[in-house]
């Protein structure tokens, strides 16, 4: 059955107004929003966080790419990172500095908590190339190898964000590695722990998810994180944490560098 634009216009409306209904209830457990990169498997954390009985405000699928309540809304202040390939889609001109800050842009609760999700550099450039490519984003792959350190920039960017915030407010920021959290379930437990949101562990679950939605297996990959290893600089392969929430704001002057911080 086909939708008019208007008919569409008007289901997402309703969506929208029963999410704020969803913010505006009390509860005895902060609210929490996922974040991460596309590719970088928030689909998985999803999937996890519901295992144990949490459930993400910004999960729903229908939100605009240029919706601040979006998990792959690119908060860093730095927009010249991202990938002009996806600029047109994702960038904004939006600067936070603080949770509160964001939580009022993006319309979440005041005492909504963050979870964000981070992959391995290379493994994380091999997967973007990849959906890329599946995406049309490119004409053929030399265009997408091209625009491997577009990507670069934009993943350096992003998790300095997450990452600073994490540091000046860590118990509202939790960021966990996507790699330790496929070894080890407990990782997200005790993410959820440091910024106070309550959940439920299954009886008899072993910590494996065998369904992820959104995550089908069996696509075609054009090159493998061995490839893009072997393509970029060392440089552009370590995640080079930026200043400033990744990237300076526009307006202001560049302070000096944080400390290296750990991204788990």
């Amino acid at each position: 059955m086909a939708f008019s634009i208007k008919e569409t216009r008007k289901f997402l409306a309703r969506q929208r107004n029963r999410l704020g209904e969803y913010i505006q209830r009390p509860r005895r457990t902060p609210p929490l929003a996922q974040h991460g990169l596309q590719r970088s498997g928030t689909n998985y954390l999803n999937a996890c966080l519901r295992k144990l009985r949490v459930w993400p405000m910004n999960e729903v699928v229908w939100l605009d790419r240029s919706d601040p309540m979006h998990k792959h809304y690119r908060w860093q202040h730095d927009k010249s990172s991202i990938s002009p390939a996806i600029a047109y889609k994702w960038s904004n001109d939006v600067f936070v500095r603080s949770v509160n800050e964001l939580n009022a842009v993006a319309g979440f609760p005041q005492a909504c908590n963050h979870i964000v999700i981070l992959k391995d550099k290379p493994d994380w450039l091999a997967s973007v190339c990849n959906w890329g490519m599946r995406s049309d984003w490119y004409a053929d792959l030399p265009q997408a190898l091209a625009d491997l350190p577009n990507h670069a920039r934009d993943y350096d960017a992003y998790h300095s964000f997450w990452l600073a915030l994490q540091r000046r407010e860590p118990g509202r920021v939790a960021v966990i590695e996507h790699d330790a959290l496929r070894e080890g379930f407990e990782t997200l437990p005790e993410a959820l722990e440091r910024i106070g949101v309550k959940y439920r562990v299954p009886r008899g679950f072993s910590g494996r998810i065998d369904n992820v939605p959104y995550s089908a297996t069996g696509r075609r990959r054009f090159v493998t994180p061995d490839e893009v290893r072997a393509l970029l600089d060392p440089e552009q392969l370590e995640f080079n944490i930026l200043p400033e929430l990744g990237g300076s704001h526009p307006d202001q002057s560049a302070a000096s560098s944080p400390a290296r911080a750990s991204s788990g």
